[in-house]
């Protein structure tokens, strides 16, 4: 599957990662599971009750990537703590 991360995303991202290269790390890695096989079970996907239409899947056990599918593109919509999204 193609990734494309949205300039949200993206912001979170840096902010999220910038003085955290081993989270970097595990977050490029979640996100090569991704786009590898989306159904891997590490990932834990699952919908996300308030956003209709999108898809959480875990990083570890703080952090989660939001994101949704068209066809065969996966587009990354936010990344933070669980505690903070929604």
């Amino acid at each position: 599957m193609r990734i494309s991360r949205t300039e949200a995303f993206a912001r979170a991202y840096r902010k999220l990662t910038a003085r955290d290269p081993d989270l970097q790390a595990r977050v490029d890695r979640a996100i090569r599971r991704l786009a590898e096989d989306p159904g891997h079970p590490g990932l834990h996907i699952h919908p996300v009750r308030s956003w209709p239409g999108c898809w959480e899947a875990r990083v570890n056990d703080a952090v989660r990537i939001i994101f949704t599918r068209d066809g065969d593109e996966i587009v990354l919509l936010m990344i933070g703590r669980h505690d903070v999204l929604p």
